[in-house]
């Protein structure tokens, strides 16, 4: 008899249907959502694509979206700021992302999606120049290495844009050192003096 028991990702039949008992035993991969597996139980036991099979389908797929954005949130997030915080205010990833929280995520979530928006709108341009440059030289920015620094000033900008859009919350922000006082003016009497002793 075969066993039907499911183990946690995979289900191991004994044998396949219409082998008889002499037939080799095949691994069978089966989803193991727990609502996708309680919508399709009866279809997949019967061995049938039927309704309740393209639910589980749906809720699959449905799921595995949302765990993809939720990482992707989450990727980028901490790429483009808490990094950046752990940088400049030396803390830990977890410490990082409260100060992230409290001091640049709360009562600025609008900017931070129009942030988001325009890096996605730059990054079209960006893989544009990237094909247009691969084109351009032959397929020669297609090389590892020699793509690299062909493209340098593409993915220094990437990276310095999320650090100048941090920077756009107060001096405690800089991450690059600015020296924005103009020089001293030189008077002619200092001039004049530089060279005679008295």
């Amino acid at each position: 008899m075969i066993s039907r028991r499911p183990i946690h990702i995979m289900t191991i039949r004994a044998a396949l249907p219409g082998q008889g008992k002499s037939g080799p035993a095949r691994p069978e991969l089966r989803p193991t959502l727990p609502m996708a597996e309680a919508a399709s139980n009866s279809a997949i036991s019967s061995e049938t694509f039927g309704p309740a099979a393209l639910i589980a389908s749906v809720l699959g797929v449905r799921a595995s979206l949302v765990v993809v954005l939720a990482a992707g949130i989450v990727s980028g997030l901490l790429d483009d700021f808490v990094v950046p915080v752990m940088y400049l205010r030396g803390r830990r990833v977890l410490a990082a992302w409260g100060v992230f929280w409290r001091q640049l995520g709360r009562g600025h979530v609008g900017p931070i999606l129009l942030f988001y928006l325009m890096k996605i709108v730059l990054g079209m341009a960006v893989a544009a120049v990237a094909m247009i440059a691969t084109c351009l030289t032959c397929c020669l920015t297609a090389l590892p290495y020699l793509g690299t620094v062909i493209l340098l000033p593409v993915f220094v900008f990437m990276r310095c844009y999320s650090l100048a859009f941090i920077e756009q919350y107060g001096p405690d922000w800089r991450v690059f050192a600015y020296d924005l006082a103009p020089p001293a003016p030189s008077t002619p009497d200092s001039q004049r003096g530089e060279g005679v002793s008295e």
